[in-house]
């Protein structure tokens, strides 16, 4: 989640802490992207801050807090761009920016590079999908659910789509979806798009559950979600809801965390 640390009209500033997500960094540029797709310009910035904890709200303090204008651009700038303290200790890839000469911007992540040596591993979880998804079979072993498990920074979110566009070639419905940062206001089930709607109706487990199954059985589908580790709770028990047994059906979801 995000922790307001102060807003004067339309500029936020927030920050990320350390102690509530394993990997800060990943969680702050992953906002900075949702917020940059809605038309915001974001700079992100590393830096040592005082923060007090009550009645379960944190408050920030600490000149980078008191005083922005000692790290953020003087130059303009579009998208998002990091400070070079940031850029340190994060994988992502970057690109020069007219922002500064502290600054760097996001770049987009090399396929290539970050696919390299992972063939195996595609072939093998497209083959998995194959068996529930393909109308070959008079009657699906599904639905399935698989999880796939990896570090920060070694290329999941590149590899998914590269599995996304391999199922494609299977005939299946393929939905690519990644799990909204808390604290973005963005309920976790939003990853799951026109799938489920805007607002699903009734208890909300049973509705995402319920609209996934109706999916499968309307056409061979396929879900894969990026950054489940950030789900909420209602998110994972509709996603098992989905896949429980009892009904065949052409319904194959991987979680990516």
């Amino acid at each position: 989640r995000l922790v307001i640390a102060s807003q004067r009209g339309r500029r936020v500033l927030a920050g990320v802490l350390g102690a509530d997500h394993a990997d800060p960094a990943a969680v702050a540029i992953a906002a900075a992207r949702d917020l940059a797709a809605a038309g915001a310009r974001v700079a992100l910035h590393l830096d040592l801050l005082r923060v007090e904890s009550a009645a379960g709200a944190s408050t920030l303090s600490g000149e980078p807090v008191e005083k922005p204008e000692s790290w953020l651009p003087t130059a303009p700038w579009t998208g998002v761009v990091i400070t070079r303290a940031l850029a340190s200790v994060t994988r992502t890839s970057t690109i020069p920016t007219d922002a500064g000469s502290d600054f760097l911007a996001l770049g987009a992540e090399s396929s290539a590079a970050e696919l390299f040596g992972r063939d195996a591993q595609l072939t093998d979880l497209v083959a998995d999908a194959a068996v529930v998804l393909s109308p070959r079979n008079a009657r699906s072993p599904g639905p399935a659910f698989a999880l796939l498990v990896g570090e920060p920074g070694v290329g999941k979110t590149v590899f998914a789509a590269e599995l996304a566009r391999r199922l494609a070639e299977l005939g299946a419905d393929v939905h690519l979806g990644q799990v909204p940062a808390p604290g973005t206001g963005r309920p976790a089930y939003t990853a799951l798009g026109a799938l489920v709607g805007a607002a699903p109706q009734g208890p909300l487990v049973r509705a995402i559950g319920d609209a996934l199954r109706a999916a499968a059985r309307a056409r061979p589908t396929a879900i894969i979600l990026d950054d489940l580790h950030q789900a909420e709770h209602d998110l994972l028990d509709a996603l098992e809801y989905a896949t429980l047994g009892g009904e065949p059906l052409r319904l194959w979801i991987l979680g990516i965390t």
